[in-house]
């Protein structure tokens, strides 16, 4: 994908976020209409889908999803290119702040009726952007390494399936609401869109930040 293209993917992504931002700060009424037609959806509660889905939120949870992250980086920076694994911890850091940045700026509660209590604020969902950063990282070393297209496809399916999970558990654990899940998955697209196409002056920049006697390493 063209450096034009993925920017141009990731400013519709951020249009996106904005809108659903826009909506919850002026309590547009047809952000309520669609956080009560996610909600319908998830409406069917049952002993086995709470507890499936309490396991995917934990496994999806922030702290999870960066460790993970951090773990992916480091075999990277030893295993692959060092400048890559230091870009991978970067962006779910910096991504992160991000997400925690508009929490703050929102300023959006939680529903009520949790199942699984949760504290802080709502918007946009910290699970979600975490969990998007991660699978953006995890495929970015994989696809080039997937020769066939249809392979890659199933890779991107897999990835793309596992954010939607994580995003619907937290829908359905009333831990979030429709759009805030929504809104994270735009942005982690948009952040991402937006610094894919930096990736290499991030990397030499990064470069100097490796002690000497690390360099050559892997």
């Amino acid at each position: 994908m063209s450096t034009r293209t993925t920017r141009l993917l990731g400013t519709i992504s951020l249009a996106g976020f904005a809108t659903l931002m826009l909506g919850v700060m002026t309590h547009a009424t047809w952000l309520n209409q669609l956080d009560a037609s996610l909600f319908k959806l998830t409406s069917q509660q049952t002993p086995a889908a709470t507890t499936f889905d309490k396991v995917i939120a934990q496994l999806g949870s922030p702290l999870i999803a960066i460790i993970l992250t951090c773990i992916l980086g480091i075999w990277v920076f030893f295993k692959i290119n060092q400048t890559t694994g230091l870009f991978i911890v970067f962006s779910q850091f910096l991504g992160s702040a991000i997400a925690e940045g508009f929490k703050l700026i929102v300023q959006r509660a939680r529903p009520t009726h949790q199942l699984v209590a949760d504290t802080g604020y709502s918007f946009p969902s910290g699970h979600t952007f975490c969990t998007a950063i991660l699978v953006f990282c995890l495929l970015l070393i994989i696809l080039p390494h997937l020769h066939d297209p249809e392979v890659q496809l199933v890779a991107v399916i897999i990835g793309s399936l596992w954010i939607a999970l994580v995003a619907i558990s937290r829908v359905y654990l009333r831990d979030h609401f429709g759009s805030d899940v929504l809104a994270s998955a735009t942005l982690a697209g948009g952040f991402w869109g937006w610094l894919i196409p930096v990736r290499l002056k991030l990397e030499n920049m990064m470069k100097q930040l490796i002690p000497q006697s690390l360099k050559g390493s892997h």
